[in-house]
């Protein structure tokens, strides 16, 4: 404010000095040269658009003196005061002259800023138009996600389930049921026991082709995958440990699980967030992530999860785990809506509940 004020005092006394010149009375000149003496302010110059009528500069100034410091305050109405003085001082002939070009200046000015109010007025309109529709939106996909936590709870409601579902390109959480409940992992656990001998490989500290549990690791890993053989993931327990299984979940990004002689523990939340990340190219590399792609989709249970997608005409890449009474699916799906983890934890329920739940989160992405 306190610039655009310089500014058009700068202008101003620019006229009045020019005008004062050309005229050359002695009491214009004597008044020119006292008018020298007003301060730095007056420096610079104004397209003339900008430029406003010497009556309307104070009303004009003062209706903003509001939002400034009290310094700048005082400090303004010092040089208005003295603008002021030295304009009522000039000679008529140059007030005259100051007022015709401001004048005509002025109806531009003004004319200038009725285009930007009409034009904020309107973006304000459009922006509050986009509001509206906005929260519409957000009541209608609030009210959608309500619907389907409420059904996901009358699914669940003979036992125990936890849903997580993820957006694998952006990463955004799109539905969220009881997922950090903690439940025994059953075979789940093998998608870490994956990681894990991916990271072996890339590393180098062993191939594809070398012999392990009475067979090649690749087939060994296929194994494990394709038909959920336990002989291969315990074998490599045995030889690597409990604590390379659970480092390797966590450089997935699953917090929570937990490997140890006396179960493995995770949530869907873990596996969702580990499906997520394989998926990726930070974790493995592309032919790693073609290997493991592949065997998960040729999983041979398919019951949950893939008997919703499927018929859909998504392709669903899982893996399982049955244990008692506990029944999981953890799944990459593709779909044409876009690629998402959908992981299904339960307890005391059947395949037939995973895939109502599947088919229940399918029409809700």
């Amino acid at each position: 404010m306190v610039r655009a004020l310089s500014i058009f005092l700068g202008s101003l006394l620019s006229v009045i000095l020019l005008v004062s010149a050309a005229a050359v009375p002695p009491v214009a000149a004597a008044w020119a040269d006292r008018a020298t003496a007003v301060p730095h302010i007056f420096a610079g110059a104004l397209p003339p658009y900008r430029t406003i009528t010497a009556e309307s500069f104070e009303n004009l100034s003062r209706l903003r003196l509001t939002s400034m410091s009290s310094f700048q305050r005082s400090d303004l109405e010092r040089e208005m005061a003295l603008a002021k003085q030295t304009y009522e001082e000039a000679p008529p002939e140059v007030q005259a002259t100051i007022q015709g070009r401001n004048l005509s200046s002025a109806t531009l000015y003004a004319q200038r800023t009725a285009e930007d109010m009409r034009a904020t007025i309107s973006a304000g309109n459009s922006a509050f138009s986009w509001l509206e529709q906005a929260s519409d939106e957000f009541d209608d996909q609030r009210g959608r996600y309500q619907e389907l936590l409420d059904e996901l709870a009358d699914i669940f409601e003979r036992g125990r389930g936890s849903v997580s579902a993820v957006n694998t390109r952006s990463g955004q959480s799109l539905v969220s049921y009881r997922q950090d409940e903690e439940f025994i992992a059953a075979s789940t656990y093998k998608i870490f026991i994956a990681y894990s001998m991916i990271r072996a490989v890339e590393a180098k500290s062993i191939l594809w082709s070398d012999y392990f549990g009475g067979t090649t690791l690749a087939e060994c890993f296929d194994r494990m995958i394709v038909y959920s053989d336990n002989d291969c993931p315990e074998e490599w327990l045995h030889q690597h440990g409990y604590r390379d299984a659970e480092q390797s979940a966590k450089l997935l990004g699953a917090k929570n699980t937990v490997f140890s002689p006396s179960g493995f523990h995770t949530t869907a939340s873990d596996l969702s967030a580990s499906l997520r990340n394989l998926t990726g190219p930070d974790k493995i590399s592309g032919k790693s992530r073609i290997r493991l792609l592949k065997a998960l989709k040729k999983q041979e249970f398919r019951e949950g999860i893939p008997a919703a997608i499927e018929p859909h005409g998504g392709t669903v890449a899982n893996k399982v785990g049955f244990l008692d009474g506990y029944l999981h699916d953890a799944a990459i799906i593709d779909t044409d809506k876009g690629r998402f983890t959908v992981v299904i934890m339960t307890e005391d329920l059947s395949w037939d509940a995973i895939s109502e739940a599947a088919e229940a989160i399918y029409r809700y992405l």
